[in-house]
């Protein structure tokens, strides 16, 4: 993974494709967990242990995606604090926490 740099320069689109790739992958993991929770909390006694398996695994698959994204965001640390971009990408990962 490459970390980007500033320059005069606009970011290339398969860097800003890739950072949104991330973005959606994180956020339908975080709809996976959810649908998992709800399946396991409405789950009956037979089922529970299994359900519990899919809810465990869906939140490790989340972290996984969630990690990505943060590595990704990590490449544009050169965005300044005050940055409209920045300010953006912070928004995004606090409505959807």
């Amino acid at each position: 993974m490459r970390t980007e740099t500033r320059s005069d320069h606009a970011l290339d689109p398969w860097v800003i494709d890739e950072l949104i790739e991330c973005y959606v992958s994180w956020r339908e993991e975080c709809h996976a967990v959810h649908q998992a929770y709800e399946l396991w909390v409405d789950s009956t006694r037979a089922l529970e242990w299994l359900t519990y398996a899919r809810y465990v695994a869906a939140l490790d698959r989340e972290e996984r995606a969630a990690r990505a994204y943060a590595d990704h965001i990590g490449r544009f640390d050169w965005i300044s604090d005050d940055s409209a971009a920045n300010s953006w990408i912070r928004s995004q990962s606090e409505d959807n926490q």
